[in-house]
C-alpha cells in the first residue's frame, strides 16, 4: 500500500490531496471495507463454547502467603516522575535540617547545663558539667581525665 493511500485511510489528509491514481486506488480499498462489514456475522454453536472450556486445565488459587511472597521478591520496573523524586528530596533535606540533634544525657553519661563544672580558658562562654552515674549497687565511682582550672 502506498504511504498516501494509507495517510488518507487513517484520516491524515483529505480525498482531494490524493492524485487522480491515487483516489482510484482509495475507491477500491473503500469498496473492499464496505463489502466486507456486509457479510453476515455467524454466531459459534453453544456447545462449543463448553467443549473449549472442559478442555482447558483447571486454575487453582495459590495460597497468598506465595503471591505475598512473589509479589516481594518479584523484580518489576518502578517509574517515578521526575517532580516527585525532586518533592521527596527536597522533603528528605528539610527533614535532616529540622531534625534537632542528640542531647547529651542520662545514666552513666556527661549531662551539660548543671551549675558544677569547668570554666573555660579566653574568651569562650562557660561550659557546665555535672557527672551523673547511678547504680544502687555501686560501692565506688571515680571520674579520671584532666580537670584544668576547675573550681
Amino acid at each position: 500500500m502506498k504511504p498516501e493511500i494509507q495517510r488518507y485511510l487513517d484520516g491524515e489528509i483529505g480525498r482531494d490531496e490524493l492524485t487522480v491514481d491515487l483516489q482510484r486506488e482509495a475507491d477500491r480499498f473503500e469498496l473492499l471495507t464496505r463489502s466486507i462489514t456486509v457479510l453476515p456475522r455467524e454466531r459459534a454453536p453453544a456447545w462449543l463454547e463448553n467443549r473449549i472450556m472442559v478442555s482447558l486445565p483447571a486454575q487453582t488459587e495459590t495460597p497468598f502467603t506465595t503471591r505475598l511472597v512473589s509479589w516481594a521478591l518479584e523484580a518489576r520496573r518502578i517509574r517515578f516522575r521526575p517532580i516527585t523524586v525532586g518533592l521527596a528530596t527536597a522533603a528528605l533535606a528539610a527533614i535532616l535540617v529540622v531534625w534537632p540533634e542528640p542531647r547529651v544525657g542520662g545514666t552513666g553519661v556527661i549531662q551539660v547545663g548543671s551549675q558544677n563544672g569547668v570554666y573555660p580558658v579566653g574568651n569562650a562562654a562557660p561550659v557546665y558539667v555535672q557527672f551523673v552515674f547511678a547504680d544502687r549497687n555501686a560501692r565506688e565511682v571515680a571520674v579520671s581525665g584532666d580537670f584544668n582550672n576547675w573550681q
